[in-house]
């Protein structure tokens, strides 16, 4: 029986009973052309998986930029918030477009650049910084409160004037050998008023409490012979314009008298 199924086994016979039994069993047969020849239509759809790509980086495994085509990587194959700052070449990245609404402008005021405040560059040489504008630059108002100092004798520095520009007051410091005075002139063309309260000091001096109206270009003296602590109140069209004032004087040949005070000017 052996020798009768020996001499009837060719070729033929071995391939059908072969493709008989694949047929039979479910089973497939591929034959691929030569080494390295895997193409796509030698692959069932949707069924390479993750699996079945060598994970190795380090030893040239995995798949690298030659296995993919170009362009073929989308957004939706990455995994969200998984590119770092070290994935991105920095020196690729174009200029971001500008804005035309910051999410925080709203705690800036939406203002442009120009319309905040600059370092202050401005300074006045006499008077305050009465504002401050946006380039830095100020506005100086009228010096307000002018210091008021002379030490004077009766020889050859006997006196010393004061102006309080823009007040139309002007005060004439005069020191004698028995007095001293002090001379308030309204140097404007239009009358003004002085009201003035006082004391010459001393057991029997009494509180001068008065006022006058002064005409223009006129002036209005105050001796003492001893001493005087006083305020007086200046007031014409221009603003009011209050003296605070203290004198002395030691008398002698030559004697010696001083004079201290301010003179604080208001604008009308």
């Amino acid at each position: 029986m052996r020798q009768w199924i020996r001499s009837h086994l060719t070729y033929a016979n071995v391939i059908a009973t072969l493709a008989l039994f694949l047929v039979l069993t479910g089973g497939t047969a591929v034959a691929l052309k030569g080494s390295n020849t895997v193409s796509s239509d030698d692959i069932v759809n949707d069924q390479v998986f993750s699996t079945d790509v060598r994970d190795d980086t380090l030893n040239g495994g995995g798949l690298t930029a030659t296995d993919l085509r170009p362009d073929s990587v989308r957004g939706s194959e990455i995994k969200d918030n998984a590119l770092k700052g070290i994935d991105v070449a920095e020196s690729t990245l174009g200029l971001v477009p500008q804005a035309s609404h910051a999410a925080n402008s709203d705690q800036l005021g939406g203002r442009a650049a120009g319309g905040y405040q600059r370092r202050v560059n401005g300074t006045c040489s006499r008077g305050a910084i009465q504002s401050i504008h946006g380039d830095g630059r100020v506005s100086c108002s009228d010096q307000a409160v002018f210091p008021i100092s002379a030490d004077l004798d009766s020889t050859g520095n006997r006196f010393k004037s004061a102006s309080f520009f823009p007040s139309n007051l002007g005060l004439l410091l005069r020191c004698d050998s028995t007095s001293a005075a002090a001379d308030f002139v309204n140097s404007g063309s239009g009358g003004a008023t002085l009201n003035w309260l006082f004391s010459q000091g001393g057991t029997q001096s009494t509180v001068n409490a008065s006022g006058t109206s002064v005409p223009g270009n006129d002036v209005i003296g105050f001796f003492f012979a001893n001493r005087v602590e006083g305020q007086w109140i200046f007031a014409d069209e221009q603003g009011v314009t209050t003296v605070n004032l203290h004198g002395f004087i030691a008398p002698g040949s030559p004697a010696f008298c001083e004079f201290k005070g301010t003179a604080e000017f208001a604008p009308a």
